[in-house]
């Protein structure tokens, strides 16, 4: 039979954007210096590897911050405008450990008013594109390329992992949210 094949074009960049560790650090500091709101977007992607619409979704309800641990159940997407919530990607909610600074920068902005952790200014809700104007504030101070792109603390999550020697296996059930065997 007859038949025509369309190759598909080939992303020359295979590999995923990420931090290397000094860069992801001066970032941190620098979303340390310029708000507590930014500092915390920030080391919920980098430091507990969670998703942009996770960050935005975050809910109070979810942090366990005694017990250094957050439980995240929703993700957050805008369509045409409007807000839609879900539920995470995979349909199940997440357990993520947290790191100490992690948990200075949560309740560092905690008493803000609603039920989700991380609002703007105005008090309205957090959007991709403030989210994006508050990561690349912290980028400009610290001096990298203004990307942005949170999803890139994320990648450097994993990536970090990687490079501390965690199996392939445990860093993917830590971007799940499963808890790692």
């Amino acid at each position: 039979m007859p038949c025509t094949i369309k190759l598909l074009k080939v992303d020359d960049q295979a590999e995923a954007d990420f931090y290397e560790h000094d860069t992801y650090e001066r970032i941190v500091e620098a979303a340390r210096q310029v708000d507590p709101r930014i500092l915390a977007a920030v080391l919920l992607a980098g430091d507990g590897g969670l998703r942009r619409g996770e960050i935005i979704a975050l809910e109070l309800t979810g942090l366990d911050l005694k017990a250094g641990r957050m439980i995240v159940r929703r993700n957050a997407f805008i369509e045409r405008g409007v807000e839609y919530v879900d539920t995470v990607k995979g349909g199940k909610s997440k357990p993520i450990p947290l790191t100490s600074r992690l948990v200075d920068a949560l309740k560092a902005v905690r008493h803000l008013r609603g039920p989700r952790v991380l609002h703007p200014d105005d008090g309205g809700q957090l959007t991709p594109k403030v989210l994006k104007t508050w990561i690349m504030r912290a980028e400009r101070k610290a001096g990298p390329a203004q990307t942005g792109r949170i999803h890139i603390a994320r990648h450097t999550f994993a990536s970090h992992l990687a490079m501390a020697g965690v199996p392939a296996n445990t860093i993917k059930e830590f971007c799940r949210g499963e808890a790692p065997a």
